[in-house]
């Protein structure tokens, strides 16, 4: 009963998602705009060799920083990809760095060691805190909410030597694919501002992908790191639980300090690096793993001979389009390429118990929510009633987004 239900789910949902593209394609293919190519060297080298080129003097992270600033100012008319700035903060804060590196009171190892990311701007998704800036989870609930300390991975960073220039848009509390919220906007994509860059983490790869940064941080739970990554372009790794802090994420801290209780979907949460270069995934994860046994380990060289890859074509869930064409190729490319060079027993697998995955998935979602409106309010007290607030939204006056 599973099979046919699901092949005539799929034939329904090929047949519904060709007439959409279709009206969409009319509507919007070829009217979108791309942002400019970058013409500044400094934005096409990694956030790796910044570091290296600022630490040995070759290069002032002013000018990196400016540079930056620059870009966000040329691109983010266009992906409306950031929520709130501090370039004047950024800047001085480039200036002490410079002034560091020229005293030459350090040699370029210990700072390579002690600072592995030394003036190098960064951003941050809005979920995450951020000092000084605010910390809204692109909700109106929390539009006046300041974070008044780093969560934990920004703090990581800055200890490293990192200079926050932004944080960037993210749907309403992470609850989307694509990036929309009432306080902030649409987020759009790089290549085509009439597509999405994804979501959760749209405004870092978007401005990632747009060249106005090049590292980030966002956060996952259901393809949030991976999904706007893909749709953008660039690299993203979604760490191994435990291995990088994900406090301060989602929602705004508790008003009450002796109150520390936390949403069951603090369990779900993986906050990891998104970046243009693959080697910066090296270098931020060994900057952000709490452990010091597997920080040792990331860079090293990889025997490739003792793994086995499975990779799937298709999932049979129902209403789930068959993969398309360009990245089927895609992935049998990459699959020839460890049998070809490493050797590596490939295996396709066919997984007939995903057809129930997404039920599983929203299901999970729904029972980490916990008690949903003390998840939305963060025990803040704030006056929100959620039958009342579903009643405005028939009339489109909801505080929360769709």
């Amino acid at each position: 009963m599973n099979v046919m239900l699901y092949k005539v789910s799929q034939f329904c949902a090929s047949i519904i998602n060709f007439i959409v593209d279709r009206i969409l394609a009319y509507l919007y293919d070829g009217k979108g705009k791309t942002v400019s190519p970058v013409k500044n060297p400094l934005l096409l080298k990694s956030a790796t060799k910044l570091a290296r080129d600022i630490r040995s003097g070759k290069i002032k992270s002013v000018d990196v920083v400016k540079a930056y600033i620059v870009r966000i100012l040329e691109v983010n008319p266009l992906v409306n990809a950031t929520a709130e700035c501090c370039f004047d903060d950024a800047l001085n804060q480039a200036r002490a760095v410079d002034l560091i590196v020229s005293s030459r009171k350090y040699s370029p190892e210990l700072l390579a060691e002690e600072k592995p990311l030394l003036g190098v701007p960064i951003t941050i998704k809005v979920l995450i805190g951020v000092k000084g800036l605010k910390h809204t989870a692109a909700s109106k609930l929390f539009e006046d909410v300041v974070a008044e300390e780093d969560a934990p991975i920004v703090k990581q960073l800055r200890d490293a030597g990192a200079i926050v220039l932004t944080t960037t848009n993210a749907p309403e509390m992470g609850l989307s694919m694509e990036t929309r919220n009432k306080l902030y906007g649409v987020t759009c994509n790089p290549f085509d501002t009439n597509r999405t860059s994804g979501g959760s983490s749209g405004g870092e790869s978007a401005l990632i992908s747009a060249g106005g940064s090049v590292l980030g941080i966002g956060n996952d739970i259901a393809g949030s790191l991976r999904i706007p990554a893909h749709f953008t372009g660039i690299f993203a790794h979604m760490p191994t639980r435990d291995l990088a802090p994900n406090e301060d994420s989602l929602p705004p801290k508790r008003l009450d300090p002796l109150d520390t209780r936390k949403p069951p979907l603090y369990k779900l949460i993986l906050a990891g690096p998104m970046c243009r270069y693959a080697e910066d995934l090296v270098t931020s994860m060994k900057v952000l793993s709490t452990n010091d046994e597997v920080r040792t380990k990331f860079g090293q060289q990889v025997d490739f001979s003792k793994l086995k890859v499975y990779y799937l074509t298709q999932m049979q869930s129902p209403f789930v389009v068959p993969l398309e064409k360009e990245i089927k190729i895609a992935l049998k490319k990459a699959v020839t390429h460890f049998k070809k060079h490493y050797n590596v027993p490939c295996k396709e697998l066919k997984l007939p118990s995903l057809y129930d995955a997404w039920r599983c998935v929203v299901n999970r979602l729904i029972v980490s929510a916990g008690d949903v409106n003390d998840t939305l309010t963060c025990g803040r007290g704030l006056p929100f009633s959620e039958k009342l607030d579903f009643l405005k939204f028939l009339f489109g006056k909801s505080t929360l987004s769709l």
